[in-house]
C-alpha cells in the first residue's frame, strides 16, 4: 500500500517562511533548523523567489 508524502509546509508555515526570506533576510539552512524540515524543502518553498540558476554563454 503507497501513502502519499505530506506536504512539507503548511499554507501558514509556508508564509512565515516566505517572509522570513523575502524581509528578514534569514537564510535556507536557518530556516530550515527553525522550521524542522530540510533544506531542500525550504528552497522548493521559495523556488519562486530564488533567483534563476546561471546559463553558461553559447559557445561559438
Amino acid at each position: 500500500m503507497l501513502r502519499a508524502r505530506p506536504p512539507a509546509l503548511t499554507g501558514d508555515q509556508l508564509e512565515q517562511v516566505r517572509t522570513a526570506f523575502r524581509d528578514e533576510g534569514a537564510s535556507i539552512a536557518g530556516l530550515a533548523r527553525q522550521h524542522g524540515m530540510s533544506r531542500v524543502a525550504v528552497r522548493t518553498a521559495l523556488a519562486d523567489l530564488l533567483p534563476d540558476p546561471r546559463t553558461p554563454p553559447p559557445q561559438s
